[in-house]
């Protein structure tokens, strides 16, 4: 598809919403779980990689649209099989070119019965994106609840190792295990 378009993609926007509408299962099992996976995470991935394959480093924009991802008010229902907003955020870390806004509904407020709603949604989710490369929108009853990040000042407390202790630190390539010893 990218190849096809691929001399009026700058700038693009890429609405993504692979199982927004759909009810959430009643049981989720393996198999259903497996076959929402392949859809909204592994498309996401898929969409990615042939972005980068055909345009390198031009920035793409895409707003995940998805439902039951977060719980706010207590009531909605948590759907396991919308969980692109790990794989959204990874992306956006590892690629300076991506943007992801992941925005998550209540399907009960129906909200895409409302055009205003709509418009001013995918204007948020856009003006988020000029600032940040990945960010969280929630909307429930109403309201706009956005993830955010606040720094903290670390206290300083009595050291738990042991002096000519053994101890194993073992993490990724982000340099906290590195940082501990």
């Amino acid at each position: 598809l990218f190849k096809t378009i691929s001399s009026s993609l700058d700038n693009l926007v890429i609405l993504y919403a692979p199982s927004y509408g759909e009810s959430a299962p009643e049981k989720v099992s393996k198999k259903i779980l497996k076959k929402h996976l392949s859809i909204s995470v592994c498309g996401l991935l898929h969409l990615s990689k042939a972005w980068v394959e055909l345009k390198k480093d031009q920035p793409l924009s895409v707003i995940v649209l998805t439902y039951g991802m977060t719980k706010i008010i207590g009531t909605e229902e948590i759907n396991p099989c919308n969980a692109t907003l790990s794989a959204a955020q990874v992306m956006a870390q590892e690629n300076r070119a991506f943007r992801f806004t992941v925005v998550d509904l209540n399907p009960e407020e129906q909200p895409q019965s409302n055009q205003d709603f709509v418009s001013e949604l995918l204007s948020r989710a856009l003006s988020v994106q000029r600032d940040k490369r990945f960010a969280v929108l929630i909307y429930r009853n109403g309201y706009q609840w956005a993830q955010t990040y606040v720094p903290i000042q670390a206290k300083k407390g009595k050291n738990l190792l042991k002096n000519k202790g053994v101890y194993l630190f073992t993490g990724g390539l982000g340099g906290i295990a590195l940082a501990c010893c």
